[in-house]
């Protein structure tokens, strides 16, 4: 049975890597992906178009699709909601290149009484857009084998004439079925592929030994290193390169570079050797390889510096020694008092709720399939209750001294590490091998770890190391690196599960030789949360998921990334600086509420998971807001200084705004509660997103007129896809009244070629109107050439909105739909 393969095929020959060397400007090398998901796994394929929610798509899994069939295969479930065209597809990264000889090889099975119009094998091709070749009136009903070759593609999409090299950054299939049946659904299977193409030629390293993750581009240097330590490195480059320059930076923040040198040629490798007299942290090096002036290839790898003799070492975590003495006068405060005694009334809850005699392994007995009446089960009542008790209790222990609670968390710790699994079944099924709850367990357990590492004996350390290890670490690692799950990376579960990772890496680093080995582990994690970080937000200030989903992310990266700079000088933190604006700006602040899209809500709650971003960057306006939404005191409060910093208001600001990437268009007379406000949504796809792009909110005089669907129980209701997620429940527009007239549009950032999005074309501000302007035409399956909200704002009351539609093949009736508010 094969695996996730990408296989290198090894090059000697000159022949061999000067492919299209005359015409392309890219050295490349053969290369064969394949994969038949024997494992269980998705593998790091998603829908395409992706699902709404794309961290949880229970439509999409690997699964038999012909009952008695032993073979298994990506399965997906597309429920028609009405009698409209519906499609089903799928969808994976790669990083390749199609050339001359190349072939992509594939089953697919097509579940269905309809006859569909189309299957297309779709390549995402960065300038060259999105590349097709297509199988129309395809078969339905068995298992049909496809192979396309470079050649098929050239002639289906003559702007490539000529071209002998053609990026590939997305493969995708997808297939459609007009007129679709409320009462059948379909299903699609997709099985037995196989790409042979090329790849960039890669730098063959000798020297360090490196691991190479499929799903991204650096290699990972396998040793951790201290600083001043040499760094040696050799390879080859068989690309006929006259040099190879290497530049290193700081992973986080390439303006930082500390190296820039070339490397030498001896005895036909390329060598390097240097010390790393450099701050602890982690570093990105990219080689170049160039022939005079013309660039051939590059290679990027990642190297650490990492803390030297920490092994032992505790606390660590969010203090050490020396700070934990600050920490504990202020928890002796008078202001601090009920934080302070609050940590042991928790403890003692804890141990009523989760008496240790009745901890046993049942995680077995959750179902398989239907899993959300024990979804509560599961997550509360075991892991929820678990990790809670662990962390109250060690934090008693480390606050009060109270050695009753230090030894309970320590025996539920050692209880819980020797079952077998932690995950819900339903997930182990699914080939998942870790799920956000389990994450945010991470967290709360390297925390215990962290405080109660004296109560255990070494045994009971290596017993829970073991745990961490296995559950979170290589669960995360796994899950959510090697098989890279929400690979769009824009939901707030990449922050759950990589947070867990980044502390309990931290809190058991250097500790024994049962956890000596760290990579690629500790990087993988890494890259799958920075690339989260990046695509989330906007760079005028706003978080792409709802105000909740935000909070939540935060609730994570408020511990797991001043863990990962305490412990290892690691900073993932600031394209986060100032990514809260849109909650003040969009909305109702006085009343303490956002006006949001998608799931979540927008009820503004005191910002407790943003306190460690108050002393790191001083931020007045994120002081103000602070203190604005602020209750009570908390641990935050106490760990961070939040009152003594500098605050500013935002009321002297300008409250006309434009979120340029989310695509928020802000519209107000001022901020006080009755003034006028209108919050339009025109940008592309974000995990959690409704099917609502040109969706608005209007409010004025103390009253809400049009507002976002919500109220939906996300989970078991019923109504929640058809009709919360859909056009129809949403002031947009439809076209020929379909209700699911938009499709879930590709990301920003996320695929170089695949640009179906909503997007801002116009922004304008003056003294008397300001102007805004949106296309959201590329939602709409080609049905429009283009579809422009214009809203023409009228200072101080009023919005003139223009809908410009330039139609495609022929005229279509149109709907405009506005949602009013009932509240």
């Amino acid at each position: 049975m094969k695996d996730c393969m990408f296989v290198i095929l090894a090059l000697f020959m000159c022949s061999a890597v000067l492919i299209g060397s005359a015409v392309a400007d890219v050295i490349v090398e053969p290369l064969s992906y394949s994969q038949d998901f024997e494992t269980v796994e998705l593998s790091a394929w998603a829908s395409y178009p992706l699902w709404q929610d794309t961290a949880y798509d229970p439509n999409f899994r690997v699964n038999t699709i012909v009952p008695g069939d032993p073979n298994i295969s990506i399965v997906q479930k597309v429920t028609p909601y009405t009698k409209v065209d519906n499609y089903a597809g799928a969808q994976k990264e790669l990083d390749m290149y199609l050339v001359p000889g190349a072939t992509i090889s594939l089953r697919y099975y097509l579940k269905t009484q309809l006859n569909a119009e189309f299957f297309k094998v779709r390549l995402a091709a960065g300038p060259d857009g999105k590349v097709d070749y297509t199988i129309p009136d395809p078969d339905t009903n068995r298992w049909v084998n496809i192979t396309v070759g470079f050649d098929d593609f050239i002639r289906e999409n003559p702007s490539l004439a000529g071209k002998s090299q053609i990026k590939v950054n997305t493969l995708a299939v997808l297939a459609k079925f007009p007129a679709a049946d409320p009462a059948m659904p379909i299903f699609f299977g997709l099985d037995d592929i196989v790409f042979e193409s090329a790849r960039a030629m890669a730098f063959q390293f000798s020297e360090p030994v490196m691991h190479k993750l499929s799903e991204w581009k650096p290699y990972i240097a396998d040793k951790h290193y201290n600083k001043g330590d040499t760094f040696t490195l050799r390879g080859e480059w068989p690309l006929n390169a006259k040099s190879i320059t290497l530049d290193m930076a700081l992973f986080s923040d390439d303006s930082k570079k500390v190296l820039s040198t070339k490397l030498k040629k001896k005895k036909g490798e390329w060598t390097y050797s240097g010390n790393l007299n450099y701050d602890e942290g982690l570093y990105l090096a990219t080689m170049t390889a160039y022939k005079g002036k013309e660039k051939l290839s590059d290679t990027q790898f990642t190297i650490c510096i990492a803390p030297r003799n920490i092994g032992g070492s505790h606390p660590r975590l969010f203090f050490d020694d020396d700070k934990k003495k600050w920490v504990d006068e202020r928890m002796k405060s008078e202001r601090f008092k009920s934080v302070y005694d609050g940590i042991l009334k928790s403890a003692e809850s804890s141990r009523k709720r989760v008496p240790l005699d009745e901890v046993v392994f049942d995680i077995d007995q959750f179902p398989e399939e239907n899993w959300i009446a024990t979804l509560g089960g599961w997550s509360s009542d075991r892991i929820g209750a678990w990790r809670s008790a662990i962390k109250n209790n060690a934090f008693a222990y480390a606050f009060h001294g109270d050695r009753e609670a230090g030894i309970y968390a320590k025996d539920l710790f050692v209880k819980i590490s020797e079952f077998p699994y932690w995950l819900h079944p339903w997930m182990i099924k699914r080939g998942r091998h870790i799920y956000y709850p389990v994450g945010l367990m991470g967290m709360d357990i390297a925390l215990g770890y962290d405080l109660i590492y004296d109560l255990m004996s070494e045994s009971e350390r290596v017993t829970v190391r073991a745990a961490m290890m296995k559950h979170i670490i290589l669960g995360c690692h796994k899950g959510y690196v090697e098989d890279d799950l929400v690979t769009n990376n824009t939901s707030n579960w990449v922050g759950h599960v990589t947070g867990g990772s980044h502390m309990c890496m931290a809190a058991i680093y250097g500790d024994g030789d049962d956890v000596a080995q760290v990579e690629p582990y500790f990087t993988g994690a890494i890259l799958k949360d920075y690339e989260f970080i990046q695509y989330v937000f906007d760079r005028d200030g706003a978080y792409g998921e709802g105000y909740g989903y935000y909070n939540f992310s935060m609730l994570s990266w408020a511990e797991a990334l001043p863990v990962l700079e305490n412990v290892f000088n690691i900073d993932l933190s600031a394209t986060i600086n100032g990514s809260y604006k849109e909650l003040i700006w969009a909305g109702n602040i006085k009343e303490k509420q956002t006006f949001y899209f998608g799931d979540s809500s927008g009820g503004l709650r005191p910002l407790t998971n943003f306190a460690w971003m108050l002393p790191k960057y001083k931020d007045p306006l994120l002081g103000w807001f602070y203190n604005f939404m602020k209750k009570d005191e908390t641990f935050m409060d106490v760990l961070y200084e939040t009152s003594d910093v500098p605050k500013q208001e935002p009321f002297g600001e300008n409250p006309v705004k434009l979120f340029r990437d989310v695509g928020t268009t802000v519209f107000k007379s001022g901020w006080d509660t009755d003034d006028f406000i209108f919050v339009m949504r025109t940008g592309p796809f974000i995990n959690h997103q409704h099917l609502d792009q040109g969706s608005f909110w209007l409010s004025g005089g103390g009253s809400l007129f049009i507002e976002e669907r919500h109220n939906s129980t996300y989970y078991n209701d019923p109504l929640y896809q058809p009709w919360y997620t859909q056009p129809v429940a949403h002031s947009t527009i439809l076209i020929d009244n379909n209700h699911q007239s938009q499709r879930v549009g590709d990301l920003l950032w996320h695929v170089d070629g695949f640009d179906d999005y909503a997007f801002m074309t116009h922004f304008l501000d003056g003294d008397i109107a300001a102007f805004s302007s949106g296309d959201i035409g590329r939602l709409y399956w080609g049905k429009v050439k283009s579809m422009k909200r214009n809203a023409l704002y009228l200072k101080p009351n009023a919005v003139l909105l223009v809908d410009t539609i330039v139609p495609g093949e022929r005229d279509y009736d149109v709907t405009q739909l506005f949602r009013q508010s009932y509240r």
